[in-house]
C-alpha cells in the first residue's frame, strides 16, 4: 500500500465500491447482505475487521447485527449504550468520528473486546443514513498499517454508508413484507386447521407443526387450563429433546414462563432466562422464552398457553409475541368449539344408547302382549263376547304401532351412529308395492279410501335393499293414509327417472303442504304441527327415516303439493343396468 498513489487508491477504491454496489443490490438476505458490506469495508478502509450496529426499529436499542470473524456469534443483539459509546455518539450526531486511541477514549464500549479476546486501537464510524434518519454505524476497526485512519478513509466510507444504508433499509423492507406474508398466510393455515380438526389432539399438533415450519421455532408447547386444579397440563409438544414433558403440570403462579401467563392472563418475554427473573423452565439449557395466554370470550375465561423455549438469547422477538398471540386467539375459540363438538358427540352417544336400550327393553313386553292378545282373540284361553274381542282387537292393533314405532326408533339410533347394514338386490318394485300395499288396506278401508298401483312393465325392477324398500313404502302408504280425508284415491305410480334410475310416487288427494314447511318433515322427529293438541298423530320419524333410507341407497326423495288439494311424494332408486337406456 506504501507505493500506491493516492489517485490510485481512490481509483481501486472505487472499482471496490462499483463492485460491492451490484452485489448489494442483489442481495435480498440481511444477513447475507450485512455479511458484504462488513468485507468491503475491511477493504475500502484497509482495516484488520469491521462491525455494523443498527438501531432496532421496535425497541430503539442500538445492537451489534454483524461483525467480522467467528466471534460474531459471542456478540450477536449486544445492545450498545447510546448515550456513552462511540457508536451512539455517531448515530446522535449523524457525523463520522475518527478515535486514534480507543483504550484512552472513556466513550469505549469494552464488552466486546472482553469476550471476543480482540484489542480495538483505533476505530473509524461513520452513520447510516436514510432521509436524514440514522439507522445505524458502520465501524472499521485497526488501520491494516498500524496508522491512524484519515479522511480517505472517511470519505470513502460515507460514500459507501450511503449506498449500504439503502440496501440495508430495502432488503429490511422487503424481509418486513415476507414476515408479515408469512404471518397472513400461518394465520389462514391455522384458520383452515380449526376448520378442518375436531378432534383436539389433532388439533394442536397440527397447530405445533404449522408453528415450527413457518417461524421455526425449536421448542414449542400447548398447555391446556385445568380449573379445578388451578394447573396447566402439557398437552401437545415439540422439540424439547427427550426431556418428556407430556402430561407435566405447571402451576398458576410466577415460577414458570406459563404459570406466570396463567396467573396474569397476559404474555411474558423473557429475553434472558434465569437472569434475576426466578423462572424456572423446561429445559435447563433455555436462555429464551414467550408464552401467551389463549383467551375465549371474557378475558378470565383461559383456555391454555402457547410457551416457546430457545437455548439462544433474545431468540424471540416483540414480532413474535404478535403473531403468537394473534393464533391464541383464533386457537382458544378453536379449542371451545372442539370441545363443545366432543361434549356433543357423547351426549349424543349416550342419548343413542339410551334410546336402543330403551327400545329394547320396551319390544319385548310388547311381543309379549301381542301374543297374549293373539291367544285372548282365538278363543284358546276360553271364550269372549263380542265387546271383548273387540276389545283385544283395538289392543292389538295399537300394539302393532307401538312396535313399529319401537322398531323405527332402534334403526333411526342405527342410521344416525352408521351401524344399519344394508343388503342391496334386485327387487322386484310390483311385488314390493303390492305387499306394502295389502299391509296397510285396514286402515284404508276404514276411511273408504282406495289405493291403485300402476307399475309399468319397464320399471318392474330397482336396486335396493328389500326390508329398507318395504319400511319406505310403508311410511309413505300410512302418511297418505293419515292425511287424507275420507273417500279420498291414493295412486302409486312408477317410471323411468333419467336413464339410471326408477322413480316411485305415492299421490294423494288430501290436506297438502304449504311450501314453507317442505322441509321440516324430512327432519328429525318434526312434523309440521308440532304441538301437543295437533290433530294427526305420529312421532314424526317416519319421512325422516324415509330419507335417510332413500340416501343411503343412492336416492333421492322429495315432495310436491299445493296446500288444501294433495301431496305427491316422490324417490328414486337405481334400476339394474339391463332396463336402463
Amino acid at each position: 500500500m506504501g507505493n500506491q498513489t493516492a489517485l490510485e487508491r481512490r481509483v481501486a477504491n472505487l472499482e471496490k465500491m462499483i463492485e460491492v454496489s451490484r452485489a448489494l443490490r442483489s442481495a435480498f438476505d440481511l444477513r447475507s447482505l450485512l455479511q458484504l458490506i462488513i468485507e468491503a469495508i475491511v477493504e475500502l478502509a484497509h482495516c484488520e475487521r469491521s462491525s455494523i450496529f443498527l438501531i432496532d426499529p421496535e425497541t430503539g436499542e442500538l445492537r451489534f447485527v454483524a461483525l467480522t470473524g467467528p466471534e460474531f456469534d459471542l456478540v450477536r443483539d449486544i445492545v450498545v449504550p447510546l448515550e456513552s459509546s462511540i457508536a451512539g455518539t455517531v448515530v446522535l450526531s449523524k457525523e463520522p468520528l475518527v478515535v486514534s486511541d480507543v483504550q484512552s477514549d472513556p466513550r469505549f464500549f469494552p464488552h466486546v473486546d472482553e469476550i471476543t479476546g480482540q484489542r480495538t486501537k483505533s476505530l473509524l464510524g461513520v452513520p447510516l443514513e436514510i432521509g436524514g434518519r440514522a439507522i445505524g454505524v458502520l465501524q472499521a476497526v485497526n488501520k491494516s498499517s498500524g496508522e491512524t485512519f484519515d479522511e480517505e478513509d472517511v470519505e470513502t466510507l460515507l460514500v459507501f454508508s450511503s449506498q449500504a444504508a439503502a440496501a440495508i433499509e430495502n432488503t429490511r423492507l422487503i424481509e418486513e413484507q415476507r414476515q408479515r406474508l408469512t404471518e397472513v398466510v400461518l394465520l389462514q393455515e391455522v384458520l383452515l386447521t380449526l376448520s378442518r380438526y375436531i378432534e383436539l389432539d389433532q388439533l394442536l399438533e397440527q397447530l405445533l407443526v404449522q408453528l415450527e415450519e413457518f417461524l421455526g421455532y425449536e421448542n414449542c408447547a400447548v398447555l391446556m387450563f385445568d380449573k379445578e386444579q388451578s394447573a396447566l397440563l402439557v398437552t401437545a409438544y415439540r422439540g424439547f429433546g427427550s426431556a418428556g414433558i407430556n402430561d407435566r403440570a405447571v402451576l398458576a403462579d410466577e415460577q414458570s414462563a406459563s404459570g406466570w401467563v396463567a396467573l396474569h392472563g397476559r404474555p411474558i418475554h423473557l429475553t434472558e432466562v434465569g437472569h434475576g427473573t426466578g423462572i424456572v423452565p423446561f429445559l435447563p439449557a433455555t436462555r429464551s422464552a414467550v408464552a401467551v395466554p389463549m383467551l375465549s370470550g371474557p378475558a378470565t375465561d383461559l383456555v391454555g398457553v402457547i410457551c416457546l423455549e430457545s437455548s439462544e438469547p433474545n431468540a424471540f422477538t416483540e414480532r413474535d409475541v404478535r403473531i403468537l398471540s394473534t393464533i391464541a386467539t383464533q386457537v382458544a375459540i378453536g379449542i371451545r368449539q372442539a370441545e363443545l363438538y366432543q361434549a356433543s358427540q357423547r351426549a349424543n352417544q349416550i342419548k343413542q344408547e339410551f334410546i336402543t336400550t330403551m327400545s329394547h327393553e320396551l319390544r319385548t313386553p310388547m311381543t309379549v302382549i301381542m301374543g297374549y292378545c293373539d291367544l285372548l282373540s282365538g278363543q284358546s284361553l276360553g271364550a269372549l263376547g263380542d265387546s271383548q274381542l273387540s276389545a283385544l282387537k283395538v289392543i292389538r292393533d295399537r300394539s302393532d304401532v307401538l312396535l313399529r314405532l319401537l322398531n323405527d326408533v332402534l334403526d333411526f339410533a342405527k342410521i344416525v351412529s352408521g351401524q344399519l347394514e344394508l343388503h342391496p338386490s334386485l327387487v322386484n318394485l310390483s311385488q314390493a308395492v303390492q305387499l306394502a300395499v295389502e299391509q296397510r288396506l285396514a286402515h284404508g278401508q276404514r276411511k273408504n279410501l282406495s289405493i291403485s298401483i300402476d307399475v309399468p312393465l319397464d320399471c318392474q325392477y330397482a336396486i335396493a335393499d328389500a326390508k329398507r324398500l318395504h319400511q319406505i313404502l310403508s311410511h309413505l302408504i300410512e302418511n297418505a293414509i293419515k292425511f287424507s280425508p275420507d273417500q279420498r284415491p291414493i295412486a302409486i305410480k312408477a317410471a323411468a327417472y333419467d336413464v339410471d334410475y326408477v322413480r316411485i310416487d305415492v299421490i294423494d288427494q288430501g290436506i297438502g303442504i304449504k311450501p314453507e314447511d317442505r322441509e321440516i318433515i324430512f327432519e328429525d322427529f318434526r312434523q309440521v304441527d308440532g304441538s301437543f293438541t295437533r290433530e294427526y298423530g305420529g312421532a314424526g320419524i317416519g319421512l325422516s327415516i324415509s330419507r335417510h333410507l332413500v340416501e343411503l341407497q343412492g336416492g333421492l326423495i322429495w315432495v310436491e303439493s299445493e296446500y288444501g288439494k294433495g301431496s305427491t311424494f316422490s324417490f328414486i332408486l337405481p334400476r339394474p343396468p339391463s332396463s336402463s337406456g
